[in-house]
């Protein structure tokens, strides 16, 4: 038998293994790129694409097919409300008036950063965690309700009451920085936290939100 053959076994493992952070990084930055587009319907087009190989690379990480139906709805960027050309006109003269009147151009590449961000994030967690479904392909109902829990989350996220397990971070037994230093060193620290502060209250607000849907 070949030493460098693989198994069920072994492949079972592989298959069940998460994706790592550094590889949806990647996909949170193309995120972010497709929102810099000032141009009618083609943020939404790239987005979509993005959403799209994010949510096929992870079922196929997991083992599990995705249906073209339900590629298309965890694919989908907006709510309902901002769908079909009048949405995507809404979101065209936001993104411009946004970058000529106001200091916070940013916000459209941000918000696409973060959306796909969380659906990654999410769709691993479902796969690692929470997935109950036998079947090998994730079919439109499936991703229906998939779809949203993750829109449930982003909502969720926000609340002041939910209950975020804290950071399991040591501190030194003494500190020898100067004033400036640690006040600097605060600033920088404290926006490094971002990415793992988000990633623990998606994890709250994601568990959460299954825990009602079964309940």
């Amino acid at each position: 038998m070949d030493p460098l053959s693989k198994g069920p076994e072994d492949t079972e493992l592989v298959r069940k293994q998460p994706v790592d952070g550094g590889r949806i990084g990647v996909y949170t930055a193309l995120g972010a790129l497709s929102g810099a587009f000032a141009l009618p319907w083609v943020p939404d087009t790239l987005a979509r694409r993005i959403r799209g190989a994010l949510a096929q690379d992870l079922c196929s990480r997991f083992g599990v097919t995705l249906t073209p139906g339900a590629r298309e709805i965890l694919a989908e960027p907006e709510a309902d409300m901002l769908k079909g050309a009048f949405g995507q006109a809404v979101r065209f003269v936001a993104i411009r008036w946004l970058r000529r009147f106001s200091p916070l151009g940013f916000l459209p590449p941000v918000r696409s950063a973060v959306t796909t961000y969380a659906l990654g994030h999410l769709m691993n967690r479902y796969f690692a965690r929470h997935r109950t479904e036998r079947a090998t392909r994730m079919d439109v109902d499936e991703a229906k309700k998939l779809r949203d829990l993750v829109d449930k989350t982003m909502v969720e996220v926000f609340r002041t009451d939910l209950n975020v397990p804290r950071d399991p971070r040591a501190a030194a037994p003494e500190d020898l920085r100067d004033a400036v230093t640690q006040v600097v060193d605060g600033v920088v620290i404290a926006v490094a936290s971002l990415p793992d502060l988000l990633s623990r209250r998606l994890d709250a607000a994601f568990d959460a939100a299954v825990k009602r849907e079964v309940a």
